[in-house]
């Protein structure tokens, strides 16, 4: 059973970074063309694919995206790094 918690626990992170990365980027000023695409959409995390060790940690989710003025739906590769001193998106790629 401890595993199962231990489980559910890194579930939880997992999400969470997802959730606090995405609205982070959307209250961003900046206009670069990432956090354009990002406030266009409104995200559900899907499937989490796994991560990559480099500077911090690149995590990889596929995520239903939900245009927020036509709101068409597609699926979408978001990769967010995540360092001691915040998360941020790094890449957002149309998958379907």
């Amino acid at each position: 059973m401890q595993y199962l918690w231990l489980l559910n626990k890194e579930f939880d992170y997992l999400i969470d970074l997802f959730e606090s990365t995405i609205n982070k980027t959307k209250e961003m000023k900046e206009e670069t063309e990432i956090v354009k695409k990002v406030k266009r959409f409104d995200y559900e995390p899907k499937l989490y694919l796994g991560e990559q060790i480099t500077t911090g940690g690149n995590y990889y989710y596929i995520a239903e995206a939900t245009n927020i003025e036509t709101g068409i739906k597609n699926i979408q590769l978001v990769v967010i790094n995540d360092l001691i001193d915040g998360s941020k998106v790094m890449e957002v790629e149309n998958i379907l």
